[in-house]
């Protein structure tokens, strides 16, 4: 392998993410309005951005509205819980869909209060997502012999659709899992009222 091109991937590894997901106590104390909100969190998660797109429009909060994974505002005013709801979908909506990140959330917040599962959210988004380049730059160590900037890169997108694939496989079928315990324990309180 080139120098030139492992150089040119190292530092297309670490371009970007030199920045932290927001935790609780990063967040405004105060509501927000909505272009508020829009502004904090499209800044707050530029280096996470992966997609290159707008991660959240005015719209797109109106719809998550609309769907019921974000509560209203109260008054045309958003909460750090709206914040906090907000930095999960965001970052995972580039990622998985929707309805996946609805069961991911419900499935939490039974256990965590708001503050504790966005501060342990992004501490292991955080962690994993800079293992995975690290596991990248492993990888790319054994791209000896290939002498072509295209067939490196061919390489690289390879390895990684390859594990993007892997983590969508796992993603789905935790989803299968949550979902069939949910039901599960619906169908059992409604089998047992009194014990609800």
């Amino acid at each position: 392998m080139s120098d030139s091109y492992q150089k040119e991937c190292f530092d297309l590894l670490n371009k970007n993410f030199n920045g932290t997901i927001p935790r609780w106590e990063d967040l405004p104390a105060i509501q927000l309005y909505m272009d508020q909100i829009v502004e904090l969190i499209n800044t707050s998660l530029e280096p996470w951005n992966v997609s290159g797109e707008t991660l959240l429009t005015p719209s797109m909060v109106n719809n998550y509205v609309k769907m019921g994974l974000l509560a209203p505002p109260e008054k045309k005013k958003y909460s750090r819980r709206h914040l906090a709801y907000l930095i999960m979908i965001c970052l995972l909506k580039q990622i998985m869909p929707i309805s996946d990140i609805r069961i991911f959330i419900e499935s939490q917040i039974k256990f965590k209060d708001c503050e504790e599962l966005l501060n342990s959210f992004a501490q292991t988004y955080e962690n994993d997502f800079m293992m995975s380049l690290e596991n990248m730059r492993s990888i790319m160590q054994g791209f000896d012999g290939i002498e072509d900037e295209n067939s490196f890169y061919s390489m690289m997108i390879l390895k990684s659709a390859s594990l993007a694939g892997a983590g969508r496989y796992i993603v789905e079928n935790s989803v299968k899992k949550i979902s069939a315990n949910n039901d599960k324990s619906k169908d059992e309180a409604e089998k047992n009222p009194a014990s609800t």
